[in-house]
Order: structure tokens, then sequence, then C-alpha cells
């Protein structure tokens, strides 16, 4: 995947996503404009995430961990399309435990699980488009993670 800073500023990179905390773990929705990652945070909120900024995020790396952060401007504050914006309960950041991606669909139906790196963290990296029940799907991996089959 390509990341693409919408700052201008190459100390602070900001990108165009959406990104929900769920005890104190973060998932990062990426995917164009319209792609479903206001509605998909909403969701998860519905399921006691918070919200730690919607429309832009900013990413920071230290120590081998993606911390996602809210831009002070938009905290709080997530688009219900065709409705308004509302007002939300927001956290200020969380460590990335993963990365949805709406843009595409994951290959097959059992694929294996992929990474990606950003300035050299590595995080879990889902292909989500049009995956039924996914906040239940992040839910569950934030929970749990995935099965092995070691005994």
């Amino acid at each position: 995947m390509a990341w693409q800073n919408k700052s201008g500023d190459p100390s602070k990179f900001v990108i165009h996503a959406t990104a929900v905390s769920w005890r104190d773990k973060g998932v990062l929705i990426i995917g164009p404009s319209g792609s479903g990652k206001s509605s998909l945070a909403l969701e998860l909120m519905a399921f006691d995430a918070d919200l730690i900024a919607d429309d832009r995020v900013e990413l920071k790396d230290h120590a081998e961990v993606l911390t996602l952060c809210a831009p002070q401007p938009i905290a709080g504050m997530i688009e219900a399309r065709g409705f308004a914006v509302l007002a939300a309960q927001n956290v200020n950041h969380a460590k990335c435990e993963l990365i949805v991606d709406l843009t595409e669909a994951a290959p097959g139906r059992l694929p294996d699980c992929v990474t990606t790196t950003f300035q050299g963290v590595e995080c879990p990296y889902l292909r989500a488009k049009a995956m039924p029940s996914l906040a239940s799907v992040i839910l569950q991996f934030l929970k749990s993670g995935i099965a092995t089959n070691e005994s």
C-alpha cells in the first residue's frame, strides 16, 4: 500500500483515514472517499470503541510502535454521511493494532494473514471491501487475534 502524507510537513505524517480505539487498541481505517470509513467507525463505536479521528489521522512511529493520533481541529467529530457531523467521545491516541483497507476485497475465503509496513513498523492488514460482519470481525481480532493450529 502507498502512504501519502496529506500534511505537507515531513515531520507530521497525516493521511486521509479514520481511526478508532477499542480498549486501547487502535484500528486505522483507510479507503477512498465514500468507501464507508466513517460508517464502519460509527458501527465500532456502537460496540464501545472510542473515536480517535475521522477524515484525517496523524501517524507517529516511535520505538517500533505505530501510534494513531487525532489532529486537534477535528478531534471529537465524525461525519454521518447524509445526516450531520456528530460529536463523539474521543481519545487522543492509541497504538495501531490493525489496518483495515476498504479499497479492495480479500483474495479468497481464508487468505494468509497479511501485514504492511509504515516507516519500519509492521502491522496486521485486512483487505475488507464488502466484507460481511466487518465490525464483528475487527472486534474479535482485537479480543483474541488470529487462531493458530498449535496445541
